[in-house]
């Protein structure tokens, strides 16, 4: 392999190939389909918690999300009971987040509503 005279290094690249297999993973991680999925999924959560603070009980959906999903220390009744609401109501509230999530990651409000009476049905 030839060297590099200044560095004392061995050339990394090789028939268009690099030898730093490391970097051949980032590389492949980088640009993988799965990566762009979930730099998505958070930027539809980001904007679903940023609109919540429009909302007039916008704080107690961002801590029933927060004690639900991040947390994971209360079940939906346990995180309910935490924010004063009932049962029922924290879980039409958990849908609407995450109804608002899916809208963000570009799923039709449409196609949304007709797998929810399918599942209703």
């Amino acid at each position: 392999m030839p060297r590099f005279p200044e560095s004392g290094y061995y050339s990394l690249v090789q028939c268009g190939k690099t030898a730093d297999t490391t970097g051949n993973a980032g590389v492949r991680m980088a640009l993988d389909r799965r990566i762009a999925y979930l730099r998505m999924a958070t930027r539809a959560v980001a904007q679903a918690l940023f609109n919540l603070s429009e909302k007039p009980n916008g704080f107690a959906i961002a801590m029933l999300v927060k004690l639900i999903y991040w947390d994971k220390t209360h079940t939906l009744e346990g995180a309910a009971q935490k924010v004063g609401y009932s049962c029922s109501q924290a879980r039409r509230l958990r849908r609407a987040f995450v109804l608002d999530v899916m809208r963000g990651m570009g799923w039709d409000a449409n196609d949304i509503e007709k797998r929810e009476r399918k599942k209703m049905a």
